[in-house]
């Protein structure tokens, strides 16, 4: 049960809410110097098989606000890119286009048109082609690190770049590393969004998206996901999920125990990551 302004919701519908980085034709090795973690790069032939499997077990893809319009007995997925990389444009559309499928993008405004990023063009063919552009803040920094002014500026003005140049609501944010607490939470309500984006693995409901905020989590799509496990991420297996929850559960442990700074040092030296 949910209860909405005195009213109980019967949770009905499960929704599974997936999580990209980037689509690439030649996913990024291991020692190479990286935007991000390899296992993140997701192959063209990785992401095609994946599109395939969803579209042979009849789910259809949605955005945030279409949840109430929701047949209860469809089955539908929310799919997610994070961080506005170019290969998300150049071979992450056509692939999605293929299967009748739409996405939605979190950009990190400060990135547009950099290296190896989406320029405004690639947002405008995105947006064109069905697609959602929503934000990932303006610096792609750590929200607990910040001041409160500071997280203020990252969401509101990350925001209103986007409404102003692609003319579109804005009402998504993804955070950025997976850092918020319940004060950035309540900021980003009061900065306009109404749906909110961890990397949080929970069982999200069509009941949930109508708590305002609603905060969802996510399930991470990595490039050494097998189809199979895949699948049964999608269909909440317990076995999996579990496995997935004990990972995130690591990492947030780990964060706690040396802190966001020196966790995101030692994480950046691991995989070789160059932030500039």
């Amino acid at each position: 049960m949910v209860s909405i302004d005195g009213q109980t919701l019967i949770k009905k519908i499960k929704i599974q809410v997936l999580m990209y980085h980037e689509v690439s034709k030649e996913p990024t090795k291991f020692g190479t110097i990286n935007k991000m973690t390899p296992k993140y790069n997701i192959s063209v032939n990785q992401f095609e098989a994946q599109l395939s499997a969803l579209y042979d077990r009849g789910y259809q893809s949605i955005f945030f606000d279409d949840v109430d319009k929701i047949d209860a007995q469809g089955k539908v997925i929310i799919i997610t890119f994070d961080d506005g990389l170019i290969g998300n444009a150049r071979y992450a559309l056509p692939i999605l286009k293929r299967y009748g499928y739409k996405a939605i993008f979190f950009i990190p405004t400060n990135f547009i048109g950099s290296s190896r990023y989406m320029d405004w063009s690639d947002l405008e063919q995105l947006m064109n082609e069905g697609m959602s552009i929503q934000s990932h803040t303006l610096s792609h920094r750590s929200l607990q690190l910040l001041t409160e002014r500071e997280i203020r500026n990252e969401l509101i003005e990350s925001r209103n770049r986007l409404k102003n140049r692609l003319h579109r609501e804005v009402n998504a944010l993804s955070f950025p590393h997976g850092s918020y607490n319940k004060r950035i939470i309540q900021i980003a309500e009061e900065s306009g969004y109404q749906y909110i984006c961890t990397s949080e693995v929970v069982c999200n409901y069509d009941a949930s998206f109508l708590i305002q905020p609603a905060v969802i989590g996510r399930i991470t799509v990595t490039g050494n996901l097998s189809i199979k496990r895949y699948v049964e991420l999608i269909e909440y297996r317990k076995k999996e999920i579990a496995r997935e929850k004990l990972t995130k559960g690591t990492k947030n442990l780990i964060k706690r125990m040396i802190g966001i700074n020196n966790y995101r040092r030692l994480y950046r030296s691991l995989f070789n990551i160059r932030t500039s």
